[in-house]
């Protein structure tokens, strides 16, 4: 007997609930009482889905601020690189997105949320972008022999950087950074 399917409509109330008090309390003050009290169901729903606060709250950040279901759009890298780094803009200037420059800073003395967030957020993200710039050296846009790690980290860094400090993000500058980067790359 395998038991009763999940439901798409409790996992969504959680999600909902989790990233609601994460914008009104922050992480620390996050609790699985207040989500499950939020979401209408019981604890142990939650965590039959999640084994830990930690894992919750990185799995509904994960699926609030990744608007790429499959493929990048563009035909070209850098078609494909201005897509992802300003569906970045656009996502850290959402509600969900204004939590990111938190996240960070609670994943320096939580060492379970750092590991949650490296795998389920930060390593997918560098692993598309990565591709993105591979594919760009098998189409002959980029030069063989691309530092690919460099190179995502030449292109990401700076917006990061101006996400996580509150720096605004003018219009065009998601496009400077990657002409920027793919002038240094050309073949």
């Amino acid at each position: 007997m395998t038991g009763r399917p999940r439901s798409a409509e409790a996992d969504e109330a959680i999600v909902g609930a989790t990233l609601g008090l994460l914008c009104e309390e922050g992480f620390d003050r996050l609790s699985m009482d207040a989500v499950a009290q939020r979401a209408g169901v019981g604890k142990a729903t939650i965590y039959r889905r999640w084994p830990s606060k930690e894992a919750l709250v990185i799995d509904a950040v994960a699926r609030r601020t990744d608007p790429f279901a499959g493929e990048v759009p563009g035909e070209t890298a850098r078609d494909r690189l201005l897509a992802v780094l300003e569906a970045m803009v656009a996502t850290a200037r959402s509600e969900v997105g204004r939590l990111l420059p938190c996240m960070v800073g609670a994943t320096v003395t939580n060492p379970p949320l750092a590991r949650h967030y490296r795998e389920r957020i930060l390593e997918p993200r560098r692993a598309r972008i990565a591709e993105i710039l591979r594919d760009g050296v098998e189409a002959g846009e980029l030069r063989p022999g691309v530092d690919v790690a460099t190179a995502v980290d030449q292109v990401v860094g700076p917006l990061l950087y101006r996400i996580v400090f509150g720096d605004d993000v003018p219009d065009g500058h998601c496009a400077v950074l990657v002409d920027s980067l793919l002038a240094g790359l050309a073949p």
